[in-house]
């Protein structure tokens, strides 16, 4: 390396970055905001990063300071039951969480400034609790912050947007246009904000995806064919029951697979219901419920194929996994898979297409070995790795500090 090239390495390191998240793995929820934790890594390869994390929930009120991947994190947990009506008046819930969020922010960022020093910019994940923490640390102490957006509501498809009170609504349109840039998980995303009437210079970035290297790559030991869906089982999102129905039909005329549902959710009852009346469940139809990191790597490696059939998507995180692990997947254009799902790595179909999901997964079932597992790996690997995304951070970073003057 050429000392020019060294100094300014060294140079991108001192930038100070604090992550301010809605969403980060904690206590009560391990895995919440795994990729928020994800993109936080990858900024590290290249910036000094701090979290800091507000968690409001059913939990005993703590702070724990914890160093992990050489980021510094800041925990704050708060149990709203601590909050009485009688302290907080005429104050509606909506801004009695304000005010504890406020408080934790404010607490939160005097630890990280004795440890870290004052952060050169703030990048806030999701709108909306961090979005409130990144202006309110802009108007305070001068700190530019960008957003980074992984929240589904802005789609008409989810409509939380639209039915947020206008308070809620406006204050979300201010912390955006204050905001020094917007990222986003894909275009579809960059899109529904926008026509919420949330202005701003806007950047699609992917999330980081990782799975666990396995120690076997089949799972069957009698040549029949396995297929995997993993996800959270809110069936008006995932659609898990259309791929249940599309089992069925192919079922009448072929059983040499396998589908493997991994994941738990409000809808797991009524979908093994529906699995078990047609006859399906732990036949052909397996509900493997939660698991962790490493088993659950075994199932990609393990599987033919993936199938994520939802009715919206801001990214899909299980598709890009599959990929990262070789698989061929189907999965429904529904905002985040079609841009990066192509020919040479699946088949893409439109959502609620029940004809058109038995057709993909009847030729997947003939064809899954045409597809190239390394060529996919690969091409996983170069769009959804920590260099690359830590990269584009920091480009966009420098920007925002051009903006401000910096």
């Amino acid at each position: 390396m050429h000392l020019r090239d060294a100094m300014s390495q060294k140079e991108k390191r001192m930038l100070k970055v604090l992550f301010v998240a809605s969403w980060y793995p904690n206590s009560e929820y391990p895995v919440s905001g795994i990729f928020v934790k994800r993109h936080a890594i990858a900024v590290s390869k290249y910036c000094d990063v701090a979290v800091l994390h507000t968690h409001i929930g059913e939990v005993d009120s703590r702070v724990e300071v914890l160093e992990e991947d050489g980021i510094l994190e800041v925990l704050i947990y708060r149990n709203i039951n601590t909050y009485p009506s009688r302290l907080l008046g005429a104050i509606s819930k909506l801004a009695a969480r304000y005010l504890i969020y406020w408080h934790c922010t404010s607490l939160g960022y005097g630890i990280i400034s004795r440890k870290m020093g004052s952060p050169d910019l703030v990048h806030a994940n999701v709108l909306l609790w961090a979005g409130f923490a990144a202006l309110y640390l802009k108007l305070r102490y001068g700190i530019p912050y960008i957003i980074t957006e992984h929240w589904s509501g802005y789609f008409s498809e989810d409509g939380s947007y639209h039915r947020s009170p206008l308070f809620g609504k406006a204050l979300i349109r201010i912390i955006g246009k204050k905001a020094n840039a917007i990222t986003v998980v894909s275009r579809k995303l960059r899109d529904a904000m926008m026509a919420c009437g949330i202005k701003n210079d806007y950047f699609v970035v992917p999330n980081v995806v990782e799975v666990a290297p396995s120690c076997r790559d089949k799972r069957n030991k009698n040549n029949i064919k396995q297929i995997l869906h993993v996800s959270f089982f809110g069936d008006e999102i995932k659609n898990v029951s259309g791929i249940i129905e599309a089992v069925r039909v192919l079922s009448r005329r072929r059983r040499d697979f396998e589908l493997h549902i991994v994941g738990d959710g409000s809808d797991r009852l009524k979908l093994q219901d529906l699995a078990k009346r047609y006859g399906l469940l732990n036949n052909l139809i397996f509900f493997e419920g939660m698991v962790d990191a490493n088993e659950i790597s075994e199932f990609y490696h393990g599987c033919d194929f993936f199938v994520l059939y939802s009715n919206f998507e801001t990214f899909s995180v299980v598709t890009a996994e599959a990929l990262v692990c070789g698989k061929p997947v189907i999965a429904t254009r529904c905002g985040g898979p079609e841009e990066f799902v192509n020919e040479d790595c699946g088949i893409l179909i439109e959502p609620r297409n029940n004809e058109a999901l038995v057709k993909a997964i009847d030729f997947m079932l003939d064809n899954y070995s045409c597809y190239k597992s390394s060529e996919i790996r690969e091409y996983a690997k170069n769009r959804f790795g920590y260099d690359e995304v830590g990269r584009e951070f920091l480009r966009i970073y420098q920007k925002a500090m051009e903006q401000q003057g910096i």
